[in-house]
């Protein structure tokens, strides 16, 4: 049985109309606490089992999916669970229970040694006891007569049918540590389809030593989230490098509604898509500092990632009065100092029921009502984008971090009408991110105009490709001009690399890769007439202009590029150019770097973007285009208004029409606000 079995009732149907359940997956263990004045005392814990406590005392319908083992620790978790009321979906196992040896200094700060065992069933069983849960029995409240009991499953209590899977929370050790933490990120795709997700990475050092390893898994976790809770302790782990916002800011970009950042004694921050807050901390009694879990979690309401993305700020949330855009059912009343959420994006107003979404509808897309803006000829129908250097600095490339600024400006153009066209020199397979972010999931133009892709179908609209036969030409030619050059070509899927050329490619590196979204798979490395002959691409007929309609395609190269270090970017072009003439077409978009781009002949940014706009009877005059390098000439040229940002090189500039701020300055998020609010 699965969370959206076509053959089965949906869960939603399936399950009774009752109260719907939440749901906790990660570990539980036992602390055991020394400290220099008693005795070692042993409590349950672990930061994922403490956040079920929190929902259960919260009144909510638990599930709780942990491992023990079937011994006197385990026996102990399986108490507290049922004095709880908690459903525990696994039964003890062979393995022994995890242990936390907890050491306490003179101020009460805890320092950990951990005894553990991670390995749960595979994600297919979980979802599949999951959704069983409907034939189960909920458990009561242990009374005195109970609290003995070395079971905590569902076979006890009042029989009570179980409601659908609302929100499910991971975190901490279950999501870091293997081979559990594999599975915990299979549960998550199969249920966030049904339901809402929240993360807690609560970082352990000491269990994954490796950082560079431990932010890909955090990251990997984000991105399936709507709700992120962490602490400042977590952010200066995983990111030293970082301020606490920048790491929130890029958090919020992989696809989550809500970031929430605890700083102990210091308050809260909070991010959302409509804005920053922060809260101030208020003073309570402290019962026990090991294993308190998270201190701004559970939340009271499941729904916070619904609050906190569609409740105007002012307006009312979960039917308390919200005076900041902080969230009134995940954190203690509030007393904000500063709450910014941006002027030009409106407000989303409240829905009524949780959304159900698929793997590919993030639960951050925002849709508000607004009139189409217009400049002095008339409506502005279409904006199309560079993105490097136009909407992410260059020194951001290798995070692919844009400035939240930017991301809410084009995500208030599409909520006023206005489609938003990234067109691009980087090819489809590294454009799924930054599109997610910018809320523009759809049609993008890649490669310098050699491909359109229908992101959010999956499907390849139109690709020029380059002759294979004029390819190894231009190839022998530059080699002439420069015998230290070195090549690379990029295909639909792949991008096949020479040896020289791998030196300082800006992908290469693994954290670049990681931000960009490329993988092992997508690189071929050697000699290009070895790599495209191993593939079938260097004899293969290369049909220039094709309009393609079915997703499965042959590869086939679409754009060459060559590097050299011996002539600046300009002189390397204009020699390359006076050689190849009209056999390919010429360019480059690096700043500093002599890297050339070469396409089919024809093929250009403009004629791209002129190809969407036609298929869209979008009239040349109603587009505004921004951009930066001397890739983006043409496209600055054609569209009827454009703007160079500031940083721009100089023949950009000169193409286009008005000059805005620079990248770093949020240049274009500037034209936006000023298009959409009338102002130009």
């Amino acid at each position: 049985m699965s969370f959206t079995d076509s053959s089965k009732p949906s869960p939603v149907r399936y399950f009774s109309s009752v109260s719907a359940y939440l749901a906790v997956i990660g570990e539980c263990l036992v602390d055991v606490v020394h400290s220099e004045t008693s005795a070692p005392k042993a409590h349950v814990g672990g930061s994922p089992f403490n956040v079920a406590v929190g929902l259960a005392r919260l009144e909510h319908d638990v599930v709780f999916a942990g491992r023990r083992g079937d011994d006197d620790y385990g026996r102990m978790i399986a108490r507290s669970l049922r004095a709880q009321g908690i459903t525990a979906l696994l039964d003890a196992d062979a393995s022994p229970t995890s242990v936390a040896r907890a050491t306490l200094d003179p101020t009460g700060q805890a320092s950990y040694e951990f005894t553990l065992d991670w390995t749960l069933p595979s994600a297919e069983e979980l979802e599949n006891k999951f959704c069983a849960l409907a034939r189960e029995t909920k458990p009561a409240a242990a009374g005195p007569e109970h609290a003995d009991s070395e079971h905590a499953g569902p076979e006890r209590g009042d029989p009570v049918q179980a409601g659908p899977l609302e929100h499910l929370h991971a975190g901490s050790i279950g999501a870091m540590l293997q081979p559990g933490a594999e599975t915990v990120k299979g549960v998550l795709d199969r249920a966030r389809v049904v339901a809402t997700i929240s993360y807690d990475p609560n970082y352990r050092p000491t269990l994954v030593p490796n950082r560079e390893e431990a932010r890909r898994q955090a990251e990997e976790f984000i991105a399936r989230a709507d709700v992120i809770q962490a602490s400042t302790d977590d952010l200066d782990l995983l990111y030293p490098e970082r301020s606490h916002r920048e790491t929130m800011e890029a958090w919020m970009q992989l696809g989550p509604a809500l970031v929430t950042v605890t700083r102990g004694p210091s308050g809260a921050m909070g991010l959302t898509r409509a804005g920053f807050a922060e809260q101030e901390a208020f003073s309570i009694e402290v019962a026990d500092t090991v294993a308190p879990g998270t201190p701004s979690w559970p939340p009271r309401s499941p729904r916070c990632a619904e609050c906190i993305c569609s409740a105007p700020p002012g307006g009312k949330r979960c039917g308390r009065s919200a005076p900041s855009s902080w969230p009134p059912c995940c954190a203690p009343p509030p007393v904000p100092r500063r709450s910014t959420p941006p002027a030009s994006v409106p407000s989303r107003p409240p829905r009524t029921s949780l959304p159900r979404r698929s793997r590919a509808e993030p639960m951050t897309e925002l849709s508000f009502p607004a009139s189409v803006p217009t400049l002095t000829g008339g409506p502005v129908h279409l904006i199309a984008s560079d993105i490097d250097g136009t909407i992410l600095s260059y020194t951001h490339t290798h995070s692919g971090t844009v400035s939240m600024r930017t991301v809410e400006a084009f995500q208030a153009a599409q909520s006023a009408g206005v489609r938003v066209v990234l067109v691009t020199g980087r090819p489809v397979r590294w454009l799924k991110h930054i599109s997610q972010t910018l809320g523009a999931p759809g049609t993008v133009i890649a490669s310098n105009g050699a491909v359109i892709y229908d992101l959010a179908a999956d499907r390849l609209i139109h690709e020029s490709a380059l002759d294979a036969e004029a390819l190894f030409s231009v190839k022998d030619m530059i080699s002439q001009i420069d015998p230290r050059a070195s090549f690379a070509a990029e295909t639909l899927q792949h991008l096949h690399m020479e040896e020289p050329f791998i030196a300082g490619s800006l992908f290469f590196e693994a954290d670049r890769r990681r931000a960009a979204g490329v993988t092992e798979e997508d690189l071929r490395l050697g000699p290009l007439d070895e790599t495209l002959e191993r593939d079938g691409l260097s004899n293969a007929a290369q049909t220039p202009g094709s309009d393609v309609t079915s997703a499965h395609v042959t590869d086939r190269v679409v754009k060459l590029l060559c590097k050299t270090d011996t002539m600046a970017p300009d002189e390397f072009l204009g020699r390359v150019q006076g050689m190849v003439g009209d056999l390919l077409t010429v360019t480059h978009s690096a700043p500093g770097v002599s890297l050339l781009e070469l396409s089919a002949p024809g093929v250009n940014k403009a004629a791209g973007l002129a190809r969407y706009a036609a298929s869209q009877q979008i009239d040349q005059e109603r587009v505004v285009a921004f951009g930066d390098m001397p890739n983006d000439i043409e496209m600055l040229r054609w569209a009827g208004t454009s703007w160079a940002v500031g940083s721009a090189h100089p023949e950009a500039r000169s193409a286009a029409n008005h000059t805005a701020a620079s990248c770093d300055e949020d240049g274009v998020a500037q034209v936006i606000e000023k298009l959409l609010a009338g102002e130009l």
